[in-house]
C-alpha cells in the first residue's frame, strides 16, 4: 500500500456519558467521555495512469492471490482489441497476462471478470470471436489457461454482445446479452463452466442490464428501457426461464429512470441507482423488496454538491453500507467542471460525499469495485477518461469510526470489526510523532476491544498498515 495512511486521532479526558455497542452489553454508567481530536476523513489514492489505449473498461476483482485483475479495451483497434490485465493492490507490478485477437478469443471486454468456485476467472467480450457478436471465456490467475467456452451468433435461438456473468448456487453461470434473441433485444441465459449446456432462458423485449442470483434462488435484473412508461423496470424470473415477474415499472418522475443495476444487501431488500429521472432530473438511489413491494427512494442527486447520474451501481460495503459512483455533478473540478463524485449510503438513506474530483485531481469517477475481500477497508475504482485527466485506477481508503470508553482506569479502544486489518497506536504526545503500537487486541463479534493500559491523556490512532 501507499505510504500514506488513513489515520482517526481521539484523545479522552473524564466526564459522563453512556456507551452502547452492537454485540457487546457493559455494566456501566459512568466514565470517560471521547473527545475528538482530529479526524481525517477517507481519501483516494491514485495507483496507475493509462493513456488512451489500453484503458480499464470495467470494475476490477480482487483474487485469491490478494492482486487485482481487470479487462481493458483499445476501442477501435482490429489489431489490439484489449486485454486482461493483473497488478498488486499498491499500483506495481502491472502485467498482461491475455491479449485479445478478436477472432477467435473474442475483443473490447467491457465486463467485470468472474471469480468462480473453480479457482478460474470467467468473462465476457461483447464484439470479436467467429461471429463477431461476442465470447464467453475463462482464465486462469496467471493467464497460461485462456478457454472460449461459447461463440455468440444471432439467430432467432441465439444472442449477441454478452454482459457480465454471475455463478448461481448450482454451480452454473448465468447472464445477460445485449443483443438478438427472438425479440432482438437480448437474452437471459445460462451456461455450465466447461462450456456445454448453452441455454437461452428468456427472450427479452428490451435490453437487460446485468443479473444475480438472490438469496431466494431466482435471477433479478432491471432494463433501462422497457415497462409501461418506457422508463425500465427491475424483474425477477427463475433458473429455468419461468416465473417472469416485472417487479417495478420506472414512471421518471418521482421514482427515476433507466436503472443501471440492482443488487442485494445483507438485509435481503434490493438496491439500485436510475442513471435518470427523480425529482431534478439527474438519477435516483432505490430500494425495494424482493417481491417488488414497497419500492423507496433513498436519494435524489440534485448535481452539488451530492453528483449527477449514476452510471455505475452500487458496491456492498462493510455493515450494510453501499458505496457508488456519479459521472458528473458535485464541488467544481479541473476547467470549471465538476466531474464527479464517490458517495455512500446505508440502508436507512444516510447519503454522504466521500471524496469528489476537485480534492484528489480525478475526474468523472465511472467505475467503483466491490471491497476487497479480506475486508481491509479498501475499495478499488477507475475514472473515465475526459479532457482533464487520464484514466486511472485508485484506492479508497475508509477510515473507520474509532471509540474510547475507559474500564478500571485504562482505555478500551472500540472499532468496527471489518477493520481488523488496521493498526492501533497511541502516543502522550502528539508534537513528537512518536506513536507505540498496540499489540494486545482482542477480536469479538462485531467489535475489537484492546484493553490499552494506556494513562489519561493518551492519544490514538488508527493506521492502514504499509
Amino acid at each position: 500500500m501507499n505510504s500514506r495512511r488513513a489515520t482517526f486521532f481521539f484523545r479522552w479526558f473524564h466526564g459522563k456519558s453512556f456507551f452502547l455497542a452492537a454485540g457487546v452489553s457493559l455494566a456501566l454508567a459512568v466514565f470517560l467521555l471521547p473527545e475528538i481530536i482530529q479526524a481525517q476523513p477517507s481519501f483516494i489514492i491514485p495507483l496507475l495512469s493509462f493513456s488512451l489505449q489500453n484503458t480499464p473498461s470495467a470494475g476490477l476483482v480482487l483474487g485469491p492471490d490478494n492482486e487485482l485483475y481487470g479487462v481493458a479495451d483499445n476501442s477501435g483497434s482490429i489489431t489490439n482489441p484489449g486485454n486482461i490485465f493483473k497488478l498488486n493492490r499498491d499500483g506495481t507490478g502491472y502485467r498482461i497476462i491475455h491479449q485479445f485477437t478478436n477472432n477467435p478469443d473474442g475483443a473490447h471486454p467491457d465486463s467485470p471478470l468472474l471469480l468462480c468456485n473453480d479457482g478460474l476467472f470467467y468473462g465476457t467480450t461483447p464484439h470479436g470471436g467467429s461471429n463477431n457478436v461476442g465470447t464467453i471465456f475463462r482464465i486462469s490467475l496467471n493467464g497460461s489457461l485462456y478457454q472460449v467456452l461459447h461463440q455468440f451468433n444471432t439467430n432467432a435461438n441465439e444472442t449477441g454482445e454478452p454482459e457480465s456473468l454471475c455463478q448461481g448456487v448450482d454451480g452454473v453461470l448465468y447472464g445477460t446479452a445485449f443483443i438478438g434473441g427472438a425479440n432482438g433485444a437480448g437474452s437471459i441465459f445460462k451456461i455450465n463452466p466447461d462450456g456445454t449446456g448453452y441455454q437461452v432462458l428468456y427472450n427479452c423485449t428490451n435490453t437487460p442490464a446485468g443479473v444475480f442470483q438472490a438469496g431466494d434462488g431466482l435471477l433479478y435484473s432491471a432494463t433501462g428501457a422497457g415497462g409501461a412508461l418506457g422508463y425500465g423496470t427491475v424483474f425477477r424470473l427463475d433458473t429455468n426461464g419461468g416465473s417472469y415477474q416485472v417487479l417495478h415499472t420506472f414512471t421518471n418522475t418521482p421514482d427515476g429512470s433507466d436503472p443501471v443495476q440492482v443488487i442485494q444487501a445483507g438485509n435481503n431488500l434490493l438496491y439500485g441507482v436510475t442513471y435518470g429521472g427523480g425529482i431534478s432530473g439527474l438519477g435516483t438511489v432505490f430500494q425495494l423488496n424482493p417481491d417488488g413491494s414497497d419500492y423507496q427512494i433513498l436519494h435524489n442527486f440534485t448535481n452539488s454538491p451530492d453528483g449527477a447520474l449514476p452510471i455505475a451501481g452500487l458496491a456492498k460495503a462493510w455493515g450494510g453500507t453501499l458505496y457508488g459512483t456519479t459521472y458528473y455533478g458535485g464541488s467544481v473540478g479541473a476547467g470549471n467542471q465538476a466531474q464527479g463524485i464517490i458517495y455512500r449510503i446505508d440502508p436507512s438513506g444516510a447519503y454522504s460525499v466521500v471524496s469528489s474530483s476537485s480534492t484528489n485531481h480525478q475526474s468523472s469517477f465511472l467505475l467503483l469495485a466491490a471491497p476487497s475481500s479480506d475486508n481491509s477497508g479498501v475499495l478499488y475504482g477507475i475514472t473515465a477518461y475526459s479532457a482533464f485527466a487520464p484514466v486511472t485506477i485508485f484506492s479508497l481508503v475508509v477510515t473507520p469510526g474509532l471509540t474510547i470508553t475507559p474500564v478500571n482506569n485504562q482505555a478500551v479502544v472500540v472499532w468496527p470489526a471489518w477493520a481488523m486489518n488496521y493498526v492501533l497506536q497511541t502516543t502522550t504526545n502528539l508534537a513528537s510523532g512518536a506513536w507505540t503500537t498496540m499489540t494486545n487486541a482482542e477480536q469479538v463479534v462485531g467489535i475489537r476491544l484492546p484493553d490499552t493500559g494506556a494513562p489519561t491523556n493518551s492519544y490514538f490512532r488508527l493506521v492502514w498498515p504499509q
